[in-house]
This record gives C-alpha cells, sequence and structure tokens, in this order.
C-alpha cells in the first residue's frame, strides 16, 4: 500500500482506519502479503501488531515494526 485518503469531510471520522482496516482483512483472507509504504498504514500496524503477520519480511522497515 503506498497511499491512503478519504475525503476530507471524513477527517477524524475513522473512514481511513475502517480502508485500511478492510484492506488488511481481505490481504489477509488471501494470503497476500504485505508492503505498508503509505505512513499511515505503517502507523496503523504499529498501533495493531497483530497485523505485523501479513508484513512481507522483505519490507525494510519491518524492524520498526
Amino acid at each position: 500500500m503506498i497511499h491512503t485518503e478519504t475525503d476530507p469531510e471524513l477527517a477524524g471520522k475513522g473512514a481511513a482506519s475502517a480502508v485500511v482496516e478492510k484492506t488488511l482483512h481481505y490481504l489477509d483472507d488471501n494470503n497476500i502479503t504485505l508492503l505498508p509504504f503509505c505512513p499511515y498504514v505503517f502507523a496503523y500496524i504499529k498501533k495493531h501488531p497483530e497485523w505485523k503477520r501479513i508484513i512481507s519480511p522483505d519490507f525494510k522497515g519491518y524492524d520498526e515494526l
């Protein structure tokens, strides 16, 4: 994931978080690994370390999560 964006009117309402969570579930359900280049996704996974399991071990920031 390289970028996460929602309508500015949705700021602070959990929309971006919902999009990321739904996407992570999709990736997990389909055995797809993730490269979290998007700073929002990276921060989301730091706050929810249970998702670290789907991060590709090739991701250079893996140890920072």
